[in-house]
């Protein structure tokens, strides 16, 4: 009987209500939609100091670039930007030149230098090469490698002195690029994976060789001697 009795009770409404005259249906649909109307005043004007808020939120979380981040082992402000490099022993012709084209890059930059020559204990040096490696078993492709190699000397002569590496994988030739190289560099240099599209430390190829302000700044953050 329980499951029935508010079936009975609608029913019973129902009845009451078509038995009534049709002037006080009307009445009855006049005071229904009055009190919509006052429920959408109520809330409208929340609704209306609400949406500045979220727009300026937006609006801040946009506009706020941080600078691209470093390598863990790259310390802040104890690397000297000058740099020598060198290409390693058969390194390829196509290869070299997608580098020289990088180091322009960088060098554009005015917060490091990099000028050929020999590697030497207490100096930054950048060796550039080719290797050929073809991925298997499903495995992601990958065009180039690149990083740093921190030394910390700590006793008559004190020094931070990065010997760091970049090459670029001549299997996948074709999809090399100056972009690819331009990433590589950055890795060698202290510039970690970015997860900004325009970034060049961005890490799928998207053919992106121009230095963001974001990967400007993270320069910087690292060379601030």
């Amino acid at each position: 009987m329980r499951k029935h009795r508010g079936w009975i009770v609608l029913l019973c409404c129902a009845f009451l209500y078509f038995s009534l005259p049709a002037a006080v249906h009307t009445r009855v649909a006049d005071g229904v939609s009055a009190a919509v109307s006052w429920v959408k005043r109520q809330v409208a004007p929340s609704a209306e100091k609400a949406a500045p808020h979220q727009s300026s939120t937006t609006s801040a979380s946009t506009a706020s670039t941080a600078a691209t981040a470093k390598e863990a082992i790259v310390p802040t402000g104890k690397l000297a930007a000058r740099y020598t490099y060198s290409f390693a022993p058969h390194t390829d012709r196509t290869v070299q030149q997608l580098f020289t084209a990088a180091l322009n890059i960088y060098n554009q930059t005015d917060i490091v230098k990099l000028t050929p020559g020999s590697t030497g204990q207490f100096t930054n040096h950048l060796t550039l090469s080719s290797y050929q490696k073809v991925q298997t078993n499903g495995e992601a492709v990958i065009l180039g490698l690149g990083g740093p190699q921190i030394t910390r000397w700590t006793g008559a002569k004190q020094a931070t002195v990065n010997h760091a590496s970049a090459r670029l994988n001549l299997a996948y030739r074709s999809r090399l690029n100056v972009a690819t190289a331009v990433h590589e560099l950055g890795h060698a240099l202290g510039l970690a994976h970015s997860t900004a599209p325009d970034s060049v430390m961005f890490p799928t190829d998207r053919n992106v060789s121009k230095l963001s302000p974001a990967d400007l700044a993270g320069l910087r953050a690292i060379y601030s001697r």
